[in-house]
Parts: C-alpha cells; sequence; structure tokens
C-alpha cells in the first residue's frame, strides 16, 4: 500500500473517530480534548507524508545541508 493511501484511510478514520466523539461524548472539555488528540495525530500523518513523498523526489544521492560539516 502507498503512502498516499495509508494517509488517506488514517485521515479517514481519524474523521471517523472525531464524528463518534461528537455524538456519544456529552462532556465538552472531554470531547474537546480527543478532537486535540485526533488534530495532532492528523497533523503529523501530514507531516510524514510530506516528508517522505519529498525525500523521495531528492534521490538516493541527496544529503541534507551541512552534513558533511557533523561528521567526524
Amino acid at each position: 500500500m502507498q503512502v498516499k493511501h495509508k494517509l488517506l484511510l488514517a485521515l479517514a478514520a481519524y474523521a471517523g473517530i472525531a464524528v463518534l466523539a461528537w455524538q456519544t461524548l456529552s462532556e465538552t472539555k472531554l470531547r474537546e480534548l480527543v478532537w486535540l488528540i485526533l488534530g495532532f495525530f492528523a497533523f503529523k500523518s501530514i507531516l510524514h507524508w510530506y516528508r517522505t513523498s519529498h525525500l523521495e523526489d531528492r534521490g538516493p544521492g541527496w544529503e541534507e545541508p551541512g552534513a558533511q560539516d557533523k561528521k567526524v
């Protein structure tokens, strides 16, 4: 399974859990906490997808700028 498909599946799961939290949790603070945590996971998932998709575009010989300075 490609990373983009995994991202879409994860975002759909986060959205489903958010809807379930909205429907089932009556306490506002707890519901907001669940949404905040789900938002954090969604952000991390998107960030991971962005990093992997852009690192693949750079090719196998690419190194981070300044990486040779750190090698001892």
